[in-house]
């Protein structure tokens, strides 16, 4: 469990990698910086960090962001397509970013739960053990 633990990490390092060098690089290039929006890192409090979309005049972050954008007229036609991929590539980067947090915390808390089993089954057997060497000494 320890393992899946650490491999979940890593895997969830390389993806916030990802998102960072590709995704959000793209988002912060000319023309993507004309726009009243932004793609920017969000932390959560568990820890997970997500991209999200948001509106530099009121910092109001969102799916809804992106939406306005693509909706309002005065976005360029030309921007449009790479608009949308950004945002499919925003969700399924944010989706398996969570799974794989997820997967790594439930394996952590896993092998914590095991560990405790672990060490009152040896606790145990020591009992027995030391009940059996008083048991021949008494004999």
């Amino acid at each position: 469990m320890l393992q899946l633990t650490e491999l979940c990490r890593s895997l969830e390092d390389d993806l916030n990698a990802l998102a960072e060098d590709q995704v959000l690089a793209q988002a912060n290039r000319h023309p993507y910086t004309l726009l009243p929006v932004r793609m920017v890192r969000q932390r959560t409090s568990a820890g997970t960090v997500f991209l999200r979309w948001q509106e530099m005049g009121t910092r109001q972050m969102g799916v809804n962001v992106w939406s306005s954008l693509l909706t309002d007229p005065r976005t360029p036609e030309s921007l449009l397509q790479d608009l949308h991929a950004m945002e499919q590539q925003r969700v399924a980067l944010n989706m398996q970013i969570s799974l794989v947090h997820s997967i790594g915390r439930q394996a952590a808390e896993c092998a914590e739960k095991m560990a405790q089993a672990d060490a009152v089954y040896a606790e145990r057997l020591q009992q027995i053990n030391q009940s059996r060497v008083a048991n021949v000494s008494q004999e």
